[in-house]
């Protein structure tokens, strides 16, 4: 949100909410429907279908094209719903979150002395929780932190064990290959866990193996000697859940 602000000092920038942003996909439904011309399509799909698009940089022509000639309907039918959603943000200079990822990849990538400026103020780079990067953020440490540079750091921290936001577009592989990025790179294994007691992570550990994203032995281990067995209980909603927590608590 800085970095667009910066670029254009003289436009107030406003970041619309999740209900905002569902209201405005509704009217461009409407909108792109004619007479002759009914989608079958419910604004909560194309609400989806564009905050892909957005999370994968691309526009609404690219959107479309990238499926190529065999696009199905409801690509098609999302893709204009998409267009006219853009252009009633722009008229309105509204941006929704997803618009931040993209419009400063955007700007990074297609305008170099906008990056170079950026690659100065911002030396050193450190990402927590790589393993839930999606594709933009991806996109936007590359382009500040070049793995060809020598003039920029850059510091990661995460656990591909521990992705959990794929519903955003995140891709633990962008973990893996940090590596090959950064062929110079210097890695720490951390495995000693300072927060729970060795029979959680023994449990825990069979939970992973099942469907571990990474190969390998290597797992966390603690000092901490707690209660030998694990509790568990059943309970009928979310309400009761809570409420036993806390009585324990």
């Amino acid at each position: 949100l800085k970095l667009l602000k910066d670029r254009n000092p003289q436009h107030k920038v406003t970041i619309i909410d999740d209900d905002e942003r569902k209201k405005l996909v509704s009217d461009a439904l409407k909108r792109v429907q004619t007479k002759d011309k009914k989608y079958s399509m419910r604004a909560k799909t194309a609400l989806m279908c564009i905050i892909e698009a957005k999370q994968q940089i691309l526009d609404p022509g690219e959107y479309i094209h990238r499926a190529g000639e065999t696009a199905d309907l409801q690509i098609r039918q999302a893709g204009e719903i998409y267009r006219i959603y853009q252009r009633l943000l722009s008229i309105q200079r509204l941006h929704d979150y997803e618009d931040l990822i993209f419009k400063v990849v955007r700007l990074l990538e297609s305008d170099s002395d906008a990056c170079q400026t950026y690659r100065d103020l911002y030396r050193h780079i450190f990402v927590d929780e790589y393993q839930d990067l999606n594709i933009g953020q991806y996109r936007i440490i590359r382009a500040l932190a070049p793995p060809q540079s020598r003039e920029n750091d850059i510091c990661i921290i995460g656990d591909p064990d521990q992705s959990i936001y794929g519903f955003r577009g995140s891709n633990s592989e962008f973990f893996n290959r940090f590596g090959r990025d950064y062929p110079d790179a210097r890695v720490i294994h951390l495995t000693r866990n300072y927060r729970s007691a060795k029979t959680i992570l023994d449990a825990s550990y069979q939970v992973i193996l099942a469907d571990r994203m990474t190969s390998g032995e290597v797992r966390t281990y603690s000092q901490i000697d707690g209660v030998r067995t694990i509790s568990m209980m059943a309970l009928s909603n979310e309400k009761y859940e809570a409420e036993a927590i806390a009585r324990i608590i």
